[in-house]
């Protein structure tokens, strides 16, 4: 999962993420949590004909499956889906950065970061969290300002 995805996931409300779910489950006729091209094309069958249903499941898989595995996970699904405009309101960029910033000094350290996202993932490593920060801080202060998460955020969606 990149961290665009992981970033997504915080965006969405409850509600939007219920919804999605629903959509998501009805898909995954195995219920392994992944959405496999089979299986959206045969969601995408009950809407379209074959042919297009195949090239458009294609072009889905091009665009979602970020980490390249051939299936899509819920993360990914989600990203996809949300509404890009909606995400970039004001209202939610203060509250997702305020889950990274857990002392709301204003700024995310990397040990914050790593608390968030290496609480998803143990392969988080010194290095990686490195090339986040450096990739995102533009001061060179070695922390992510909120001026530069929506700056990221807003680089990321469009």
């Amino acid at each position: 999962m990149c961290i665009r995805d992981r970033y997504m996931g915080y965006m969405a409300t409850q509600e939007e993420k219920n919804d999605l779910l629903k959509i998501f489950s009805a898909f995954d006729k195995n219920g392994d949590g992944l959405l496999s091209k089979e299986e959206l094309i045969e969601g995408y069958q009950r809407l379209l004909n074959v042919s297009n249903a195949e090239e458009e499941v294609q072009k889905i898989m091009d665009a979602v499956d970020s980490n390249k595995s051939g299936v899509i996970d819920y993360t990914e699904f989600v990203t996809a889906s949300i509404n890009r405009q909606k995400m970039l309101t004001k209202k939610r960029l203060e509250a997702v950065f305020k889950i990274f910033d857990k002392d709301g000094n204003g700024s995310i350290t990397p040990q914050e970061l790593k608390a968030i996202l290496g609480s998803q993932s143990n392969q988080l490593n010194n290095e990686l969290l490195d090339q986040i920060i450096g990739e995102v801080d533009e001061n060179n202060d070695g922390e992510i300002s909120y001026k530069e998460f929506k700056e990221m955020m807003f680089k990321m969606l469009h």
